[in-house]
């Protein structure tokens, strides 16, 4: 693998046009209210760089973009997640490390700047 920097126009780019990259830090971004994997994950998803085509996969997104109960939905992510972990079409990896910055004039935070991220888990 070669290493070098790049703006993230060329980088975004070089993921699109495919066979330039060998790695990449972008990609992960299934929604926190919503689970739409259909950017990623889909055929014909507008963030699809690992080129991931599955007729099955997009069977399942589709039919569970269609779906708004919840209950009714899991057990189509559930296949999609299933899917997902056979073929392993992507490593994602995850890297949690916050810088928080707190002023002494604001009252009720943590006293621990690594402890930042509870204040979002509480609010």
């Amino acid at each position: 693998m070669f290493i070098e920097e790049a703006t993230v126009a060329a980088i975004l780019e070089g993921i699109r046009l495919g066979g330039y990259l060998d790695f990449s830090p972008f990609g992960w971004e299934w929604g926190a209210i919503d689970p739409d994997a259909s950017s990623l994950l889909h055929s014909e998803g507008a963030n699809n760089f690992a080129r991931i085509s599955n007729p099955r996969l997009d069977e399942l997104i589709e039919q569970g973009l269609s779906i708004v109960d919840p209950e009714k939905r899991r057990p189509i992510c559930d296949e999609i997640q299933e899917i997902f972990v056979e073929e392993v079409p992507v490593l994602y990896l995850q890297i949690d490390y916050w810088h928080n910055l707190f002023s002494a004039k604001v009252k009720g935070l943590p006293e621990e700047a690594l402890d930042g991220d509870m204040v979002w888990h509480e609010a």
